[in-house]
């Protein structure tokens, strides 16, 4: 039988426009009729761990070239054919440099193999590739879009019952246990249960790399991490809805670069020449870690050193030691001022800015108090008893009553004020709900009554998220305020952060905290999705506005 002609008919449902209107239509498309498909390849009584296994020739299922494809037994599943069968076995991986290294493509490999070999002895995974990967080589018209793709790796891989078999291996495989430090307390540290769940997004980040990076490949997707991360979103918010591993991954990512800033005050204050600050270090960090170190993780390694090794080299890599693409110059009426050396003013600045950081300390505690000074006159008064008040209910059932989020949507409103993010760094509790306070009156002033709501209630419990569904995302990107917005920052990287902090907040759960009817405080709050987004977008254009 010839590959393409093992066939069963598939309808996908696509949103087509016309004229203005969209319409929901099925397209028939021929998929793969699956054979069975099976090997000598016989679970053993005991099973060794993974990292220990030494695969005989008969048990390397999935193999390697030159670290840039796998090859995986597909065609066996369709067809006989060995023509047809060499480019069908092929996965792409050279599109995504940190995916196909030779070090990493044995990685890859072995833990698949061994996967295979002990727990999916069926060869299930095989059959899903070959169906699935059958659908991306023959799509010539573009009909198995990224919704269709994205449905099937969910219906065959995540929720089903294939994924038990990959959570058996994680369950037999993980070995790392964690002594807690009560001295440091509970927020940085990992129990048990985060690495587990960590390892376990890992296996399945092996799984679906393959047919991830094939489909970019074939389809030429451009922004292939923002691609990725839609996939591993899922990983890891939907398959682990009880373990905030975002917050947990954002947790140590601050605390690490609140630790530098300390150290490397100069180089951190001359980020706002690139629009960066630790929010947005932190963000393309935690992006980082995920795409690239997480799928590198082994049993018997520690992933945690990896994690912390991958923010200490981003921070030297892209702050401390980065080379700027622009530069402050001296313009001066005297031509024999010119240095020999040719370093700009701003190098100069930095130099001495490191030999005196008290200097610069007085700066900013001078700057943060005729600010605050200039927003209480504006949106003052503020009450003791007000403050109070929010000291109190901020910091019922938890250890700080300052949410990292939380503080992130705050002081954005603010940061034209001060000037520079390093200003508001050190912000006391105090002055940081005066600046609630101020939000809850901006906002408020403007109509944003559900933003108002949000930034000046409770974080009851922050979930990260990077992405939102293209459902949602195509309801914000039609919106007029939306383009207005766009047009604002003129920066993809900066739309994207704001539609990731909208997304943040979808997810996240609020408490009601009013101050003049506190019969409310300590309600949930539920906003309503259209008028959040609408809501969203205003707030994001009172950022650059003031």
């Amino acid at each position: 039988m010839q590959l393409t002609e093992a066939l069963t008919s598939k309808t996908v449902r696509r949103n087509i426009e016309e004229s203005g209107e969209i319409y929901d239509r099925e397209y028939s498309i021929r998929t793969p009729e699956v054979r069975t498909f099976s090997t000598s390849i016989k679970p053993e009584n005991v099973i060794p761990p993974i990292d220990d296994w030494q695969p005989s020739e008969e048990d390397k299922i999935l193999k390697t070239i030159r670290g840039k494809q796998i090859i995986a037994p597909l065609s066996q599943m369709l067809t006989n054919n060995q023509e047809e069968s060499l480019i069908f076995n092929s996965f792409v991986l050279s599109i995504k440099k940190c995916y196909s290294s030779e070090e990493r493509v044995d990685h890859f490999t072995h833990y698949l193999n061994y996967f295979e070999k002990f727990y999916d002895v069926d060869h299930e995974m095989i059959a899903i590739y070959a169906r699935i990967k059958f659908l991306i080589d023959t799509d010539e018209s573009d009909i198995y879009d990224l919704d269709a793709f994205m449905a099937d790796i969910k219906r065959d891989i995540l929720f089903s019952t294939f994924a038990r078999k990959v959570k058996a291996l994680n369950e037999d495989n993980f070995i790392i246990h964690i002594k807690r430090n009560k001295k440091n307390g509970n927020v940085l540290q990992y129990a048990n249960k985060h690495l587990q769940a960590l390892m376990e997004v890992s296996m399945f980040q092996l799984i679906l790399i393959p047919l991830l990076i094939h489909y970019a490949y074939i389809k030429k997707i451009q922004n292939i991490d923002e691609y990725l991360m839609k996939f591993y979103d899922i990983l890891i918010v939907d398959m682990h809805p009880d373990i905030d591993l975002y917050t947990k991954l954002s947790e140590t990512t601050n605390s690490r670069i609140v630790q530098d800033m300390n150290k490397n005050i100069g180089a951190w204050d001359r980020q706002f020449i690139r629009s960066r600050n630790k929010f947005s270090h932190s963000f393309d960090t935690i992006i980082s870690i995920i795409i690239q170190v997480i799928p590198k993780a082994v049993y018997n390694g520690t992933l945690l050193n990896l994690i912390y090794v991958s923010i200490k080299n981003n921070i030297k890599n892209k702050v401390v030691n980065a080379k700027y693409e622009f530069a402050f110059n001296q313009l001066s009426s005297d031509r024999n001022e010119g240095d020999d050396d040719d370093n700009s003013e701003f190098d100069k600045f930095e130099s001495h800015l490191s030999k005196k950081n008290e200097a610069l300390l007085i700066h900013n505690q001078v700057n943060f108090k005729n600010t605050m000074k200039q927003i209480e006159e504006r949106f003052g008064p503020f009450s003791k008893e007000e403050i109070d008040y929010y000291k109190i209910e901020l910091s019922k059932g938890r250890k700080s009553p300052i949410v990292p989020h939380q503080k992130m949507l705050v002081c954005y409103l603010f940061y034209k004020w001060f000037g520079d993010p390093s200003s508001l760094g050190s912000i006391d509790l105090t002055n940081y709900i005066k600046l609630i306070i101020a939000a809850k009156r901006i906002l408020a002033s403007n109509g944003l009554y559900t933003m108002e709501a949000i930034l000046s209630g409770k974080f009851v419990k922050v979930i990260k998220r990077v992405n939102m569904n293209k459902k949602e995302l195509m309801k914000i990107t039609s919106s007029n305020t939306y383009e207005s917005v766009a047009s604002i920052y003129r920066n993809e990287k900066i739309t994207n952060l704001l539609v990731s902090m909208l997304a943040t907040i979808v997810s996240s759960k609020f408490q009601i905290i009013d101050f003049d009817n506190k019969e409310n405080t300590g309600k949930a709050f539920i906003p309503q999705q259209e008028l959040l987004n609408e809501e969203f977008l205003i707030y994001a254009s009172l950022i650059n506005n003031g």
